[in-house]
């Protein structure tokens, strides 16, 4: 879930990366322990970060029922009503979870297993999960108070809020705001690590590794190119920061008051920081007015070169993962040639009665950019019509479609279930799809 700010616990590849086992620690924290370890850490980030807190960040100790009541109240506040239904139904028909999964139930248990604390905006409150204690617990506050801090200085509901229904663009916001709190406690985690026991190393090693692994890489890979991507964008803006002796923190500012635009930009950072590679996706329009008779549109967002990349990924790159293992994580790719030509796009989901289209537009940098990833879709049709077919409860008639393209360097298709080839043809028919920045 990209809007509710847990750590899932990055320790795994963070102290993962010294060590990896597994368990949680047997002591839990009083509230007096956890408010004076937060006192600490925060002057640590204070220092760090170079930047004081604007107000104090109230702590407090939660369990698992506290995190699901959290997540429901986030949930209410910032994901639209019918929301979770489109994305879950689009990931359906896009085969990248089975087409009878509650993708809903597994995110909150695959959350479950893999937070350690979650930092909650709307109430400048940072929680902290009842297992975890000692320098581990300090891992997790120099995290999340860093979300704390940058949240008291620029802002973090609002932002999301204004990209909430465009799923790219609010992961591109989501890789700025984990990639700080991610690259400020490798720095607290390196400082310290020789204070750490290897019990507290072993605890922080796997956690959540196994449920990850059995997963779809859907429900976890962006969650983990947020932390893991976002620090390297934002290490990538350093660098070039640097050279105007600039610090860290001007690098963070900039990021916030301007985010990427995409995750196009934030899985290759010179198309944001490199005025002369500057990439700014192109947008797309869907005219839906003439729709026929029964059709309503669901909803409709920007996929985005990190979820295109998932589609098209191969059956090879879909093997499980090993999380717990140091240098996979490390190695890790979030895209592929098939997705890194991307461009833009717009993803309108279409409903009446049982029937469903998800008609998909898609620009890319050239038209051999735009050949490569409709081969590389050809190549997943066998996937893809055979989750169609079984979301086609009735059997009218499913499948995906290629339509003809707004130019050479675009590709649009079509994934449909519970209507026949003739009325997805007249359905397609009132369809008007122009390149609302090129006309």
């Amino acid at each position: 879930m990209r809007h509710l700010l847990a750590v899932p616990v990055l320790l795994g590849l963070q102290a993962g990366q010294l060590v990896a086992g597994g368990g949680f620690v047997d002591d839990v924290w009083t509230q007096e322990q956890l408010e004076a370890a937060t006192r600490r850490i925060q002057a640590d980030v204070e220092r760090l970060r170079g930047a004081k807190f604007l107000r104090p960040v109230e702590v407090r100790i939660t369990d698992h029922a506290g995190f699901l009541a959290h997540v429901r109240a986030r949930v209410e506040k910032v994901i639209p009503e019918g929301m979770i239904e489109r994305d879950q139904t689009m990931a359906r028909m896009l085969a990248l979870v089975p087409p009878d999964m509650d993708v809903w139930a597994e995110t909150l248990a695959l959350l479950r297993e893999s937070v350690g604390g979650f930092y909650d905006p709307g109430a400048d409150t940072f929680y902290l999960m009842e297992s975890f204690t000692g320098k581990v617990a300090e891992i997790i506050l120099s995290h999340e108070l860093t979300h704390a801090l940058d949240d008291q200085l620029f802002g973090i509901d609002a932002p999301l809020a204004e990209r909430v229904r465009n799923a790219d663009a609010s992961s591109a916001f989501s890789a700025v705001v984990e990639g700080s709190g991610t690259a400020l406690m490798g720095l607290w985690t390196m400082q310290h690590i020789g204070q750490l026991t290897p019990e507290e190393l072993a605890a922080a090693g796997d956690l959540g590794a196994g449920a990850m692994a059995e997963a779809p890489p859907y429900l976890w890979k962006p969650m983990l190119a947020s932390y893991l991507q976002g620090q390297r964008f934002l290490n990538r803006g350093y660098r070039t920061f640097r050279r105007q002796e600039k610090t860290y923190l001007d690098v963070v500012a900039h990021a916030f008051a301007s985010p990427p635009l995409s995750t196009e930009q934030v899985l290759h950072p010179e198309k944001f920081w490199d005025s002369e590679q500057r990439d700014d996706p192109r947008p797309l329009v869907h005219r839906l007015d003439a729709l026929p008779p029964g059709w309503d549109l669901v909803g409709s967002t920007v996929l985005g070169e990190l979820l295109l990349a998932l589609v098209v990924e191969d059956e090879g790159a879909r093997a499980p993962l090993d999380l717990s293992d140091p240098m996979a994580v490390s190695s890790m790719v979030f895209t592929n040639d098939a997705a890194a030509g991307w461009d833009g796009d717009e993803a309108v989901l279409l409903a009446c009665d049982a029937a469903r289209v998800l008609h998909v537009a898609t620009l890319w940098d050239d038209a051999a950019e735009a050949a490569a990833f409709r081969a590389a879709l050809e190549a997943r049709r066998p996937a893809l019509t055979a989750s169609a077919a079984a979301l086609d409860l009735e059997g009218v008639g499913s499948g995906l479609r290629f339509a003809a393209p707004l130019a050479p360097d675009a590709v649009t298709f079509s994934l449909f279930h519970g209507l026949s080839a003739t009325d997805l043809s007249a359905l397609l028919a009132t369809l008007a799809l122009r390149d609302a920045a090129g006309g």
